[in-house]
């Protein structure tokens, strides 16, 4: 119609009253192999619950998964036969995930560790992830599970020097 305007073949444009398509979306800006890698190895190297701290990284970064799907896990959910996590997602919809030998080694390696702790009898025996009290949540500095695994991301990428903003979308394989 634009064109049939400006020719004067038209003596309005209709068209003119339909709003364009809308700006395009920007991907999340994603760290490089060097900052994922520092990040992972700050986890291991952390002073305070090197195992789950390690274990939360190495999964975030393995599978992709929301924050809140990693401290839905429950143990029954891992399966290192088949090399995959078995995820609940948004809308209660479950979807299975593969899952590296390096992340499940983290799992196991902090399931082991939890379960030499004296306490863990009291432990939820559900759950994948507890904090000190053996409670799903993990209230250690944070409110809630969600701002524990933020951060430990802000720490480490404070401590890394790494000049973006980190998000949980940062952490994915690329």
């Amino acid at each position: 119609f634009r064109f049939a305007f400006e020719e004067g073949w038209r003596a309005d444009n209709p068209a003119i009253q339909i709003a364009g398509p809308g700006r395009d979306k920007r991907l999340p800006k994603t760290l490089t192999h060097a900052e994922v890698d520092g990040l992972l190895t700050a986890a291991r190297e952390a002073k305070k619950d090197t195992a789950r701290t390690t274990c939360l990284m190495e999964l975030l970064y393995a599978t992709g998964m929301r924050v809140s799907e990693l401290v839905d896990l429950n143990l029954a959910d891992v399966d290192e036969t088949a090399q995959c996590i078995r995820v609940r997602g948004k809308g209660k919809k479950h979807r299975t995930t593969p899952v590296g030998p390096t992340a499940l080694g983290a799992v196991r390696k902090y399931v082991e560790m939890r379960e030499a702790d004296p306490r863990s009898a009291s432990f939820d025996p559900e759950a994948l992830f507890v904090n000190k009290h053996g409670k799903r949540q993990m209230l250690d500095w944070c409110d809630n599970a969600y701002e524990y695994v933020q951060q430990l991301d802000q720490e480490y990428s404070n401590w890394l020097c790494i000049p973006k903003s980190i998000r949980m979308t940062s952490i994915k394989p690329s």
